[in-house]
C-alpha cells in the first residue's frame, strides 16, 4: 500500500488504460466509438486529478499522505489552516469531483 499520491495516480491511469483496452477488444464499430469517448472522458479526468494534487502540494508541500495530514492537523485549529489556505480546499474538490468523474458519478456521459 502506498501513500504517496502520486503513485495512486499512475496506478489508477493504468489500470484506465488497461480497461481502454479490454473496449477496444471487440470490432464492433460501436466500440470504437466508445474507446475513443472513454480516453477523453479519462484525459478530462486526470486533468483535474492532477491538479488538485499540484493544488494540495502547493498547500502542503508534500505529496505523502502521512506528511499532508501532520501538515494540516498538527495543529488544535487545522480548521482555519485549512480555510486560510484556499490551494488545499481547491486541490481537495478537484481530486474529489476528479474521482468522482472517473466512476460515472457525473452525468457527462453523452
Amino acid at each position: 500500500m502506498t501513500s504517496n499520491l502520486f503513485t495512486i495516480l499512475l496506478a489508477l491511469e493504468t489500470f484506465s488504460f488497461l480497461t481502454l483496452f479490454v473496449i477496444r477488444i471487440s470490432t464492433n464499430k460501436l466500440s470504437s466509438e466508445a474507446t475513443l469517448l472513454y480516453f477523453f472522458m479519462n484525459l478530462i479526468a486526470t486533468g483535474f486529478l492532477a491538479l488538485g494534487l499540484l493544488f494540495i502540494y502547493l498547500g502542503t508541500k508534500s505529496l505523502v499522505a502521512y506528511e499532508i495530514a501532520d501538515a494540516l492537523f498538527a495543529t488544535s485549529n487545522a480548521q482555519e489552516k485549512i480555510a486560510s489556505n484556499p490551494n488545499i480546499f481547491l486541490g481537495s474538490g478537484l481530486i474529489f469531483g476528479a474521482f468522482l468523474f472517473k466512476l460515472g458519478a457525473f452525468p457527462l456521459h453523452f
